[in-house]
């Protein structure tokens, strides 16, 4: 999936978690949609990865693309840096925006392995990246924003 489509079902996610915590609004779809982008840090001709170079360049060395850095362990690892920190809220944000951009990834023909490295159990779907069903995707996302938003 695209960017755009990823930073957009993170803030509809976001929109619908925020409802179930006592949170400064802002920050916590900030954080959203930083997690739904953060993702792709893993890939260095990724919107997120052409802002962190050379950091992506050396995830994604290290880790290549759709590795650990698409898989629930480093979600989990990253939302307990948060929480031991004393920064709970935004990490509920920010994993609610991760986990949106797995979700959305798993949609696509390339899919996730969920569990990796630990298995190599891979989620995938019929979408490709920047084609019709992603932009169906997409726009029906953007409509459920503004539906949430009215």
């Amino acid at each position: 999936m695209m960017y755009k489509t990823h930073m957009a079902f993170g803030v509809l996610l976001g929109l619908i978690a925020m409802e179930y915590f006592d949170v400064n609004k802002y920050m916590f779809i900030g954080a959203a949609v930083f997690g739904s982008l953060f993702v792709d840090v893993d890939e260095a001709s990724s919107y997120m990865g052409k802002r962190t170079w050379p950091v992506s360049n050396m995830v994604e060395l290290f880790f290549g693309h759709r590795g650990i850095f698409h898989s629930i362990w480093m979600a989990g690892l990253i939302f307990l840096g948060f929480y031991l920190f004393g920064l709970l809220n935004i990490g509920i944000g920010f994993l609610i925006g991760y986990g949106s951009h797995l979700i959305a990834d798993m949609m696509t023909v390339e899919g996730v392995r969920i569990f990796y490295p630990l298995s190599k159990f891979s989620i995938r779907g019929f979408a490709r990246t920047d084609g019709i069903f992603e932009k169906i995707f997409f726009t029906l996302v953007l409509l459920a924003i503004g539906y949430r938003l009215v």
